[in-house]
């Protein structure tokens, strides 16, 4: 979303700090944020911070938040040293969703056209990969979408190991 209907990094940035976000941090452009903030006051954060986007862009669009201990565990994993595709995968992706996501029962998931793959799940992420199918790939992200009912966000594990190398905030 940075870069359309006028939600940019530097918008996001002073709004993390004035509900109360300290040390704000962006990362790449994605609209990935390392902040410091209360536990106990995390929900309230997300609601406020969301209340702003959507005053913003005009609808909703919610907030996934994860600590940075949380990432580094998830990298920690080595969640794609296995994966469906094989050398035919070009990309490797983590979806992030607000809630546990349920399993289905046979695993992996593959998309319809064998272009997108979702090989597990754990809580509230779904790892996946994609290839090539023909000259076109789809993201896994959309499968998670569709599987659960829910919205996720999807960043390539590049991007979360990336952000997990950062030094926790203190």
């Amino acid at each position: 979303m940075i870069g359309r209907e006028g939600l940019h990094r530097v918008w996001l940035l002073d709004k993390v700090a004035e509900l109360g976000g300290g040390r704000p941090v962006s990362f790449i452009t994605t609209g990935n944020i390392a902040f410091d903030v209360q536990p106990d006051g995390l929900d309230d954060f997300v609601e406020a911070l969301e209340g702003h986007v959507a005053a913003l862009i005009g609808r909703h669009e919610p907030v996934f938040v994860r600590t940075i201990e949380h990432l580094h565990s998830l990298v920690a994993t080595d969640p794609f040293a296995d994966t469906p595709f094989g050398e035919d995968a070009i990309e490797q992706v983590i979806s992030f969703a607000e809630t546990p996501i349920p399993e289905p029962a046979v695993m992996p998931v593959v998309s319809r056209r064998g272009d997108a793959c979702v090989f597990r799940i754990d809580g509230c992420e779904a790892f996946g990969v994609s290839r090539m199918v023909g000259s076109r790939t789809s993201g896994s992200g959309g499968l998670v979408e569709q599987l659960t009912g829910q919205r996720v966000t999807t960043r390539s594990v590049g991007t979360v190991r990336r952000i997990a190398a950062k030094e926790p905030l203190a």
